[in-house]
């Protein structure tokens, strides 16, 4: 597993929330604290990817261990824009990926995760899936698959930025998501949560 790696999402501009989901204080840290703690419990490097305006207040509150990497000048937004900036830094690394807001996210989802992962070595993309289609996030992405993906965005040819897209159009492997699990995925986008 020494390939794989462990990335926090944490550059959206948190618009609906109103305030920097990452940074909103929990009994852990703060949300992205805490989503690369999980991380780091897989005995992953952790390394938590956001915009320019950020660094300074996330360099004061993460975890000295966790490497903090700025969103790219590339031609795309979303998620897929802090993954490919994480394989830019490091581009012969697979990540798992975990966006800062889905604070009910447990060890032992991702764990089944990377465990998935390990027994299905020939896909290039690793995802929870139910009825009604992927749940991206979190996500493990080969190196292989974004080296892809960067070519494309090179050639102008990413038009679709969509993490659901890339499960699509690639060799993905689908892990079932349990019902009993869905609750862990859910993303909180408005205050009051």
């Amino acid at each position: 597993m020494s390939q794989l790696r462990g990335l926090v999402l944490s550059g959206g501009e948190s618009r609906r929330m109103g305030r920097d989901k990452g940074l909103i204080p929990t009994t852990e840290g703060t949300w992205a604290q805490r989503a690369g703690t999980l991380l780091g419990t897989l005995g992953l490097s952790v390394a938590v990817v956001v915009r320019e305006a950020q660094r300074a207040a996330y360099a004061e509150v993460l975890d000295p261990a966790f490497e903090l990497l700025l969103d790219a000048d590339l031609p795309l937004g979303g998620p897929l824009k802090g993954i490919l900036s994480a394989h830019q830094k490091y581009p012969t690394h697979d990540w798992l990926v975990l966006p800062c807001d889905l604070p009910d996210m447990t060890a032992a989802v991702l764990r089944q995760l990377v465990l998935f992962y390990e027994q299905n070595p020939t896909a290039t993309a690793w995802a929870y899936r139910e009825p009604e289609g992927w749940q991206p996030l979190p996500g493990i992405y080969s190196a292989r698959r974004l080296r892809y993906l960067t070519r494309v965005l090179g050639r102008g040819q990413l038009r679709r930025a969509s993490l659901q897209q890339v499960l699509e159009r690639g060799h993905s492997a689908a892990l079932v998501l349990p019902s009993a699990l869905k609750g862990t995925f859910r993303n909180y986008n408005y205050p009051g949560f």
